[in-house]
């Protein structure tokens, strides 16, 4: 039953787009499960070499595991080497970093592992990896041919994705992205966080790789990156005046910079191993920090005007047709879960059945998600039967924490709307 035309538009409009999204979920499904089959071994040559970097505060509990991990990932691949990169922010009365403190007493019997630290009392991610990275150039080493790998304290990559790193470092690919789902600590969580578990990692599938893909063909379509699983060549990393240390979103911003500057960033197909956050609390905090990337996009938008006046001057409309995507995807965040309400209550009040067919729409594009995770293991039977419902009660939270970032947006410094998730 038709109540509302321009509600009726946007529902056909709604089922349209989730139709799409099927059919691109299935291809990126598709695509994976080939990359899955093949298993290959690489080797750095010609004076080419990686760092991996690893960003670090407060993180006692899980530095030692993640160091040994990593090492035993690199340990038999030359000039592969990981930078434990902490910040003075994390020192205590005593004047000492207890992160840097264990990550120095483990990594001693490693000669791969490089732990420094950031002095500036103010550190952030994005201040983290660009000391990092000038350290590497203090060094001496070459940025023609070094390439720089993010990694998260929950990363677990696979040697099958570092494999394709080096494989796309030795064919000259300059940027390249591991993707990841947040599934590793899902046995975990209760059936609320496993619904957000869900509904971050269909986006890994759905959205993020989509976006690469598209925009290999077209530099129009909008992409991004993000800080954990980036792989850039030095060279284009200071190219692109590194991380931005002004934004809560430093992952997004970048990626702005690299797409309206013509640049491609490959998928690797190999997805990498993250966690979700185990309570309500940190979820929400964590989406508030996340749905500033989208909500700043014109912020984006002139700061590239200034700080890349002749790329500016040849690329300004890709700039900001890019902008307008962006916008329009803090829009759709803002929006969904508010969209949802309205239609699960008209396709039972009213009997729409275009409003039906939407929702149907949208819990298949995940279910196809939890299917391909079923398969690979990462969740049970009966999380897979039962993940409808949890996709759809965590769904009507999802939109609440962008809403309150815009408000908060007008009434806050920005700096404050950084919080650190917490990991297990």
């Amino acid at each position: 039953m038709f109540t509302n035309p321009i509600m009726d538009i946007l529902l056909i409009y709604l089922i349209i787009r989730s139709v799409v999204h099927n059919i691109w979920t299935a291809i990126i499904i598709v695509k994976l499960f080939r990359t899955l089959r093949k298993n290959e071994s690489h080797t750095l040559n010609n004076g080419k070499r990686l760092f991996l970097i690893l960003p670090v505060f407060k993180e006692v509990e899980l530095i030692e595991d993640t160091i040994k991990y990593v090492y035993g990932c690199i340990s038999e691949l030359d000039e592969v080497y990981l930078y434990v990169v902490g910040t003075a922010r994390e020192r205590n009365e005593s004047l000492e970093n207890p992160t840097l403190k264990l990550a120095k007493s483990v990594s001693d019997k490693f000669e791969k592992v490089k732990v420094i630290e950031d002095k500036r009392s103010t550190g952030w991610m994005a201040q983290q990896v660009n000391f990092a990275v000038e350290t590497i150039l203090k060094e001496g080493n070459d940025t023609s041919k070094s390439w720089m790998f993010l990694i998260n304290i929950d990363s677990r990559f696979s040697k099958q994705g570092l494999n394709l790193v080096i494989k796309n470092i030795k064919n000259d690919v300059p940027i390249m992205l591991q993707n990841a789902v947040f599934l590793s600590n899902f046995g975990k969580i209760n059936w609320l966080q496993k619904g957000f578990a869900l509904w971050q990692s269909r986006w890994t599938l759905t959205h993020e790789i989509k976006r690469l893909v598209i925009n290999n063909i077209n530099s129009f379509y909008l992409m991004h990156v993000v800080g954990h699983g980036l792989c850039i060549l030095l060279d284009k990393f200071i190219e692109y005046k590194m991380l931005p240390e002004d934004t809560p979103t430093e992952d997004l911003h970048f990626g702005y910079y690299l797409a309206a500057g013509g640049e491609h960033a490959k998928p690797l197909w190999v997805l990498e191993s993250a966690d979700s956050p185990v309570s309500l609390k940190e979820t929400l905090r964590q989406k508030y920090t996340w749905s500033f990337g989208p909500m700043l996009y014109p912020r984006y938008f002139w700061s590239f005007r200034k700080k890349f006046p002749l790329k500016w001057k040849d690329y300004k409309i890709r700039a900001f047709a890019l902008m307008v995507q962006g916008l329009i995807s803090y829009l759709n965040w803002a929006t969904v879960s508010w969209l949802l309400i309205f239609y699960i209550f008209q396709s039972f009040y009213s009997d729409s059945a275009l409003a039906m067919a939407f929702i149907l729409l949208y819990l298949f594009e995940y279910f196809q998600c939890c299917v391909f995770f079923y398969w690979q293991g990462q969740i049970r039977l009966l999380d897979l039967l039962l993940s409808p419902i949890c996709i759809m009660v965590s769904g009507l939270f999802h939109s609440l924490p962008a809403n309150i970032a815009l408000i908060n947006y007008f009434t806050r410094p920005l700096a404050s709307h950084r919080f650190k998730t917490s990991h297990e």
